[in-house]
């Protein structure tokens, strides 16, 4: 075999197994959320901190991020532990770059507590369901409704 039709094999199964592993990669669907998490953007973000409970928990995400896809069923199900006491938020980073810059994300994820429309405490990064239930509850003094 000449070395010229070898190394388009070799590309060519390289970029197979790269569409594979992308594919694998890709996590839970975009709509996989908890219909109690809201979508908000720049534009109506302060107008929905206004109209909020007190507490409001906003986690800062982007659809490419492997980390941000496997930690949505745990930030779901806090959302359902904390009911109507504490109101939960998403927002896409790569829509809302303004608003990342604003607020300044550096990672993915970031979950910020904000009371009374201020911020209050953040973390960045995967937290197993328990730790993120325990952040929050110590953050807010409020527990969780359900477990």
């Amino acid at each position: 075999m000449r070395k010229p039709t070898l190394l388009i094999i070799l590309a060519l199964a390289a970029f197979s197994t790269f569409q594979v592993v992308l594919h694998l990669s890709s996590g839970p669907d975009v709509e996989d959320w908890n219909p109690a998490i809201a979508v908000v953007t720049n534009e109506s973000f302060d107008q929905t901190l206004d109209d909020s409970t007190p507490w409001v928990v906003l986690k800062a995400w982007a659809p490419w991020c492997d980390v941000c896809k496997r930690m949505r069923p745990v930030y779901n199900q806090a959302a359902s532990s904390f009911g109507d006491s504490i109101r939960f938020l998403r927002l896409d980073t790569e829509e809302e770059a303004e608003w990342a810059d604003t607020y300044r994300v550096d990672g993915l994820p970031t979950i910020l507590i904000f009371y009374q429309g201020q911020e209050i405490s953040r973390i960045m990064g995967y937290l197993p369901g328990e730790a993120l239930l325990n952040w929050i509850e110590h953050t807010t003094g409020l527990a969780p409704e359900t477990l």
